[in-house]
């Protein structure tokens, strides 16, 4: 088998050792992190100039993260091929006031890059996120980089960018995979936050929404039982025992009055259900099943926001729990 395992028990290279540089985070840091793990979208890289030219190795360029003072980069490789896939481009991303040239003349010293080394999908590339900006001799040998493979217990290893094991860990160790289109922009933002480069919150940044109770998703829809507005509503409902609100059979119960109050009994047509604990699932057939779903979930949010209809019922003894 080749390669050199080095992750023994602890699981994959990189993401123990992202884990362990994440526990030694002051507090903020961590709970910075942790926003932006849930909401990235608004750390994409700014577009800069659309291309269609294929990079070459060597080629320079720089992009502009909204967290951090622009970066440059250098092609490292491209035109990587592995069985059906093609045209990977392999790049590194140097750090903030850090030149392809300097970095390179250096031996490309790991505190020198902002991120790991990175594989790209040409279309990836002509999105605009990257503008070329010179070119440089590179030595991909003298570098020395790789990536980090994981697949079954026992089997995972170093490789190169075609996929053919290394000895031994590269000096500078990179994910094995393309890059996603939020991926580069996400690693670059946790960098920034980390090296202090990132106010927090940043300028315009606000927490997502949470979704609300009820979503619908093509022909489905789905009530979320225990929902902020769930609970809400439940510690309203006085002389009822509140956990008839907050499991799916409850809910499933008592949809048809629901509907029936709001003037909305059409919605039962073609609908099935499936409760479970803590949420109704709710799925139509037919002609028009995704715009009845999206009416459906639309209806149970002003149901559950408003409440009345839901207490009203509730307290008027009409619902059979045990149906």
């Amino acid at each position: 088998m080749g390669g050199s395992r080095t992750c023994g028990e602890g699981g994959n290279v990189l993401v123990r050792r992202r884990d362990e540089r994440l526990a030694r985070q002051p507090e903020q840091v961590r709970r910075a992190l942790e926003a932006l793990d849930e909401y990235p979208c608004p750390f994409q890289l700014r577009v800069l100039r659309r291309s269609r030219a294929y990079p070459e190795p060597g080629e320079t360029f720089r992009l502009e993260p909204p967290c951090c003072p622009p970066l440059e980069g250098v092609v490292v490789n491209s035109h990587v091929d592995f069985k059906i896939d093609k045209g990977f481009i392999v790049v590194l991303v140097f750090a903030p006031g850090v030149s392809p040239e300097a970095a390179l003349s250096m031996g490309v010293p790991p505190e020198s890059l902002m991120i790991r080394p990175q594989t790209l999908t040409d279309l990836y590339w002509r999105r605009g996120y990257f503008e070329r900006t010179g070119r440089v001799e590179v030595d991909r040998q003298a570098i020395g980089y790789g990536f980090y493979w994981e697949s079954l217990p026992g089997r995972d290893r170093f490789e190169d960018e075609w996929r053919r094991p290394l000895p031994a860990e590269p000096r500078l160790l990179g994910d094995r995979g393309p890059a996603t289109d939020i991926g580069v922009a996400r690693m670059i933002a946790r960098e920034a936050i980390i090296r202090g480069l990132c106010p927090w919150p940043p300028p315009g940044w606000a927490p997502p929404p949470p979704p609300p109770a009820a979503t619908s998703e093509g022909p489905c829809a789905l009530l979320d039982a225990q929902h902020p507005d769930a609970l809400a509503l439940a510690a309203r409902a006085e002389g009822a025992d509140p956990a008839c609100l907050l499991n799916g059979y409850a809910w499933e119960a008592m949809l048809p009055e629901l509907l029936e109050r709001a003037g909305r009994p059409d919605l039962l047509r073609g609908l099935s259900t499936d409760p479970e604990a803590g949420a109704l699932a709710l799925s139509y057939r037919g002609r028009g099943a995704s715009s009845r779903a999206a009416e459906l979930a639309s209806l149970l949010n002003a149901l559950v926001a408003s409440g009345e209809e839901v207490l009203a019922l509730v307290r008027s003894g009409k619902v059979d729990w045990d149906e």
